[in-house]
């Protein structure tokens, strides 16, 4: 969430004191502009850290921004577990190993096999020897996934998931860096937003 300190916001008010809803406008457009901002900078912490794509990152992200009558903004990542085709793969001599943190490294996934997988893209129902039937439609593009067996025979399988996209963002060195970056820029939008409202009532 996105808000400003009380010494900023006295600051401001006493400032705009004299100016109809300037208060408010200020406010609600720095926050704004810290938002998107923030969104951004989300999207570059987190693939500076992990192997994974920002536009992997922009999909679970949502913003919700502030008003006049409501000072506050808030960006929300969902998503759920990440399957490994979403990080890194590398598969040699039959052992697969991924990587997800770029701290971390590569990990050997032990008792996994990887193959290559194209995406679904629907399908539809036709007619075949007189039975109506329905014929899957995949890409072109293929990606590796990574599936482990639950048992000793060849089916059921399962994919192999490595972390999700809000656990990423929660972690130490994104939300430290995070949580400084939104409150020294919201500072300095709001201070750069009276000023600009006291600039046109001059």
């Amino acid at each position: 969430m996105v808000e400003i300190s009380e010494r900023n916001l006295k600051e401001a008010k006493e400032l705009l004191s004299g100016i109809k809803n300037g208060m408010e406008k200020a406010t609600s457009r720095a926050i704004n502009h810290t938002t998107s901002k923030a969104k951004t900078k989300i999207k570059r912490l987190v693939s500076k850290g992990y192997y994974i794509k920002q536009s992997d990152i922009d999909k679970t992200l949502k913003v919700k921004k502030a008003s006049w009558h409501n000072p506050f903004s808030t960006i929300t990542s969902r998503s759920g577990v990440l399957t490994l085709d979403k990080f890194r793969v590398t598969v040699k001599n039959g052992t697969v190993k991924a990587a997800i943190s770029k701290v971390v490294g590569y990990k050997e996934r032990k008792n996994t096999f990887a193959v290559n997988v194209k995406d679904f893209n629907g399908g539809s129902w036709r007619e075949v020897n007189g039975k109506k039937r329905f014929l899957p439609s995949f890409s072109h593009k293929s990606g590796v996934r990574v599936f482990k067996r639950k048992g000793k025979k060849r089916l059921p399988i399962e994919a192999q998931s490595g972390a999700s996209v809000p656990g990423m963002i929660a972690s130490e060195n994104v939300l430290e860096v995070l949580s400084d970056f939104v409150i020294k820029e919201t500072e300095v939008r709001l201070e750069h937003e009276v000023g600009r409202i006291l600039g046109g009532y001059r």
